[in-house]
């Protein structure tokens, strides 16, 4: 029989946590609700707020994965981490009305592995292409990439699927976390269709 749409979503996102498990990342789930801090930057900028907040922690809907993801690298490098990884797939609210999509949010800084580069006798950190690399190999699609200028980023691209944005991937500035090494980060909007392409090699 047909799988459903929800048979379907699922399956492709076992598959992608399974790809990206491979290549040495960690799930993450964060809460959908942002802080008052997240509000100015561009990662929260326009978020749906609510009427009556709890705490300053939990003020407004998500329009992005990313501040939950660079809290996460914060408890990690407070905890020792000398290489982050993460990755999370979930829901965000786009302003103005709150439209909710599913989007898959990446992160990753540090070293790249604990065995010293075969290139030399220092130990490489993690770049723009692992990024790139685990994007691929999640199984996204053929996504190409467009430079642009974002004054969060040091380093910054959109992603294209053809002529369609799916989203946005960079190195962000070194203000934005504590972290010693380059950060890296991405998010793409998940396919309607959830069918999964082949994955990268």
């Amino acid at each position: 029989t047909p799988m459903s749409l929800a048979d379907r979503r699922y399956d492709f996102e076992m598959q992608l946590r399974q790809r990206l498990v491979a290549r040495g990342f960690s799930e993450a789930r964060t809460s959908t609700l942002i802080g008052r801090q997240s509000l100015g930057s561009s990662f929260g900028r326009g978020a749906v707020e609510l009427r009556n907040p709890l705490s300053e922690d939990h003020v407004a809907l998500r329009p992005s994965l990313i501040p939950g993801l660079v809290a996460s690298l914060e408890r990690n490098l407070r905890a020792g981490a000398k290489s982050v990884r993460l990755f999370e797939a979930g829901r965000v609210f786009l302003p103005p009305d709150g439209k909710e999509m599913r989007r898959l949010g990446l992160l990753l800084s540090g070293e790249a592995s604990g065995s010293m580069h075969w290139r030399g006798d220092r130990f490489r950190s993690l770049d723009f292409y692992d990024l790139k690399g685990a994007l691929e190999a999640a199984g996204m699609g053929d996504i190409s990439l467009r430079r642009i200028e974002q004054t969060e980023f040091a380093l910054a691209t959109d992603l294209f699927s053809g002529e369609e944005r799916r989203g946005f991937a960079g190195q962000l500035v070194s203000a934005q976390t504590s972290a010693s090494a380059p950060v890296f980060v991405a998010e793409i909007n998940l396919p309607n269709e959830f069918e999964a392409a082949p994955a990268g090699r």
